[in-house]
């Protein structure tokens, strides 16, 4: 990734870099500023961030800490301050707290000056900096520009150049896949690489749009694959639940990008189209191939070695792995890798089995529900080895590795029912994976392995507690099994 003196023009995005300053961008042969931070004013930035629409700011990662254990953050701060943008990668907090960095004065006064995000005031703040129109009436999206920055600072946009960066791109057009799925549109995604780095992914939904508001004569289908947005997504429909390092995923211009090749098939209402790309720039304008009885889409690309490390390797082990944990999450998915199928039919209530292979079999509870628009998915039963509740969480798809609100409710159903004597020994034993589906997820820290949404919280809380009042039984088999 690129790192920018502080106070100095932050060329990463358009338009005029003259309006853009750069704040935080830390390398180990960068001497910056150290000395004590307000805490309040990082609560305000996780509160700003947390808010801001998902640009394309990709997973900055933290030069300053042992690559093995160097953490990435997807996002970046864009503080608005008398005409000007402070723009900060999302690792500045982690900088703060782990590095001790303090950022310039200017730049603190303007993040306590900024408006909350998402406000009439924030996004006039936003408009007026950057210089950018919008029309409802034309399009949902925020565009940004061109995709040259990509090319240009693809470590950025990717985590990497090498292997990490190859992973998240996969990951992004996966993605793109599993939103269709979750919208009930698709029950199929097969993925392949071949031995000269092509990666095919293909699944059976409704096909990428090819009507749609076009824009310098580009069709809606080129325009997806060919401009970055702020909007989760660029044609409105149902947001995309990615499945990169962060939950903001990049966007498939982003991929298509930094791809010497990038061709796609869109199967849409019987009839087949294709369009292909290079390095970002469209070859071969969208055709119509024919009628056709399937489908769905199709992406075959091949990353760019002008881009990507000679020594940039698929790291098939750790996709095979990710892979697995979707299929997990999503049983009714028909998902297949290099030929082989990853379906994992019975879902979570399965994966409680492999968390804990001793759990008693009578005491599996599955529990799904939405309360204010969160959706809840969790299964539960108890082990007789368990000296501490084991919780694996996730929201969106994502892994939240330092639990949060989901995993709190979770623990408040079961500690808000059993009786007195045998709440704890029962908390203890419990083994459980909880999902949450929610449109605006926000997370405590830069890395984003916390989930921090009350009603994440409630939400769990409120459907296992349903859960086990309908399965009246269940207590009294956690109970036998306890002795």
């Amino acid at each position: 990734m690129p790192y920018f003196e502080d106070l100095q023009p932050c060329t990463a995005f358009r338009p005029d870099p003259g309006k853009l300053i750069a704040v935080g961008w830390l390398a180990k042969d960068y001497e910056y500023s150290r000395g004590p931070v307000d805490p309040e004013l990082i609560e305000k930035l996780e509160s700003l961030f947390w808010q801001l629409p998902g640009g394309p700011a990709g997973i900055p990662r933290c030069d300053l800490c042992p690559e093995e254990r160097a953490p990435g953050a997807t996002g970046t701060f864009f503080i608005p301050s008398n005409g000007f943008f402070y723009v900060a990668p999302g690792l500045i907090i982690h900088a703060i707290r782990e590095h001790g960095y303090r950022p310039p004065a200017v730049f603190i006064a303007a993040v306590k000056a900024c408006p909350v995000g998402q406000t009439p005031a924030y996004r006039r703040a936003i408009l007026e900096v950057l210089d950018l129109s919008r029309s409802q009436e034309d399009s949902n999206a925020l565009v940004l520009g061109e995709i040259e920055p990509v090319r240009q600072r693809a470590g950025m946009y990717f985590g990497d150049q090498r292997s990490f960066g190859l992973t998240n791109m996969l990951l992004e057009v996966v993605g793109n896949c599993l939103d269709q799925h979750l919208a009930g549109a698709a029950t199929r995604v097969s993925l392949s690489i071949d031995d000269q780095g092509w990666v095919t992914i293909e699944d059976d939904g409704r096909g990428i749009p090819i009507d749609g508001p076009a824009q310098r004569g580009l069709s809606m289908l080129e325009l997806i694959f060919r401009r970055l947005h702020f909007e989760p997504t660029l044609d409105g429909h149902e947001e995309h639940v990615h499945v990169t390092s962060g939950l903001t995923g990049v966007g498939l211009a982003a991929v298509n990008s930094v791809c010497e090749r990038f061709e796609v098939e869109s199967r849409r209402s019987g009839v087949a189209f294709k369009v292909a790309f290079e390095r970002g720039q469209v070859v071969e304008p969208l055709t119509e191939v024919g009628r056709t009885h399937l489908r769905g889409t199709v992406i075959r690309y091949r990353p760019d070695s002008q881009i990507f490390s000679s020594e940039a390797v698929y790291d098939l082990p750790t996709i095979r792995s990710r892979l697995v944990q979707l299929a997990g999450l999503c049983p009714k998915l028909e998902l297949s890798f290099q030929g082989a199928s990853l379906h994992r039919s019975k879902g979570l209530t399965g994966w409680v089995r492999e968390l804990a292979p001793d759990v008693v079999k009578e005491t599996e509870l599955f529990a799904t529900g939405v309360v204010d628009d969160v959706r809840v998915e969790a299964a539960l039963a108890w082990s007789p080895s368990g000296k501490a509740p084991r919780i694996l969480s996730f929201a969106n798809c994502s892994e939240t590795s330092q639990a949060g609100s989901h995993a709190d409710g979770l623990k408040s159903a079961v500690r808000s029912v059993p009786p007195k004597e045998s709440k704890k020994q029962v908390v203890n034993g419990l083994v459980a994976v909880v999902h949450v589906y929610l449109l605006h997820p926000k997370f405590k820290g830069p890395t984003r392995a916390e989930l921090h949404v009350d009603a994440a919280r409630v939400a769990v809380r409120e459907v296992v507690k349903r859960a086990i009042k309908d399965a009246p039984w269940w207590w009294d088999r956690v109970h036998e099994a306890i002795g």
